[in-house]
């Protein structure tokens, strides 16, 4: 009998040795998905614009920004407006008015503001998309201004509508 249980217990070690070891395991694969999801609205202003060389008291040339709609064109309306900083050389300052423009809308010129002003309604019902509008400047030195080499920028914003 001990000879018997020899030879099964040796059976159940060869079986456990000669038997294949089965571990589980888990593999994975991602990968990324994009969507490129455009603006109904996109807006470009140039050229900058060089005034020159101007002395206290002079009004410059008149200098021409062509604003364009690089959106898509699903809107049904769109405003756009300007507005403007404080003239400032590091040292000095001109107020933000001094800067003046002309929408060719109103036959005047306007004084640009610190706070958003319409400029152009509705800029893309009536034209294919891109589509621009130019917009004059011009600039008023004080009489009194400290010498300096000042700059000022000028924020056009647009702002959509979603035809949806």
């Amino acid at each position: 009998m001990e000879k018997l249980l020899e030879k099964i217990a040796i059976g159940i070690m060869v079986l456990a040795i000669a038997s294949p070891v089965v571990i589980a395991t888990t593999d994975t694969a991602t990968v990324t998905a994009t969507a490129n999801v455009m603006s109904i609205c996109g807006v470009e202003a140039s050229p900058d614009i060089v005034f020159g060389n101007l002395v206290p008291g002079e009004v410059s040339g008149t200098a021409t920004v062509t604003v364009t709609n690089d959106g898509l064109s699903n809107t049904d309306s769109t405003d756009v407006t300007v507005e403007g900083t404080t003239w400032s050389d590091g040292s000095h300052t001109m107020v933000v008015g001094q800067t003046e423009y002309d929408d060719e809308v109103v036959a005047d010129w306007t004084a640009l503001t610190a706070s958003p002003v319409t400029i152009f309604e509705g800029l893309i019902q009536s034209l294919p998309n891109p589509n621009s509008k130019d917009i004059d400047f011009r600039v008023t030195i004080p009489g009194n201004q400290p010498v300096g080499l000042y700059s000022q920028t000028i924020t056009f914003t647009l702002e959509c509508n979603e035809i949806v």
